[in-house]
């Protein structure tokens, strides 16, 4: 799911890319958990970058924004864990 997504927003506006982004993350649920682990994980940074521009747009002297990423692609390996 995230190469399709990374492949939708190519060339998209700001707010097309958001709403985008929204649906992406609507069809998440119905999506196998390893790849919705591995989605979560672009949206995540797809955000993170759209907050980031806002704010050196905005002239804020906030530093990056960071998301915490609570879970990685390899979920067999958590499942171990």
């Amino acid at each position: 799911m995230g190469s399709v997504f990374t492949e939708m927003v190519k060339g998209a506006t700001i707010d097309e890319a958001r709403k985008i982004t929204a649906e992406m993350e609507s069809k998440l649920a119905a999506a196998p958990q390893k790849q919705q682990a591995c989605a979560e994980l672009v949206l995540s940074a797809f955000i993170a970058a759209l907050i980031n521009r806002e704010n050196r747009i905005e002239g804020s002297d906030q530093e990056l924004h960071k998301i915490e990423i609570e879970r990685t692609c390899n979920i067999e390996e958590e499942a171990k864990n």
